[in-house]
């Protein structure tokens, strides 16, 4: 993640104008999209098993509330991008020849929370013997 100065012909707030503005090349967001499609649909079904009365399995209730996080967090990258790339500002690096998103830093330390978040839920998860995992 490159911090780069840029130059649109989009108006910025003067909040985002004090701020740094950050790239993300597409690919990074692409896998991102990826891990969030394969994990909510990993979660749906987990969610479905233990909520089921004849499932025995050990620590249902601890697990439960960390899917539930999972379920929220993939869901709220997924909202957090799509609203930055409804209308997106992009921007050309010359270095990898790649094209790039353009983020505020805002949103940059929002993403960065909200996958801290996630690789903890998914570290809670393993703890408990339960991955998450395609296999």
């Amino acid at each position: 993640m490159g911090s780069q100065t840029y130059n649109s012909g989009l108006e910025l707030s003067k909040e985002e104008t004090s701020s740094q503005i950050y790239t993300l090349p597409y690919e990074y967001i692409d896998s991102i999209f990826e891990e969030c499609d394969i994990q909510i649909s990993v979660v749906s079904d987990l969610l479905k098993e233990l909520l089921d009365k004849e499932a025995v399995l050990h620590n249902k209730e601890t697990i439960i509330p960390v899917i539930s996080e999972l379920m929220w967090v993939n869901h709220s990258i997924l909202r957090k991008l799509n609203i930055e790339i409804d209308s997106p500002v992009f921007h050309h690096n010359e270095e990898t020849q790649e094209d790039e998103y353009v983020f505020t830093e805002r949103t940059i330390l929002d993403l960065q929370n909200l996958l801290v978040t996630r690789f903890m839920a998914v570290v809670e998860l393993n703890r408990f013997s339960c991955s998450i995992g395609l296999h």
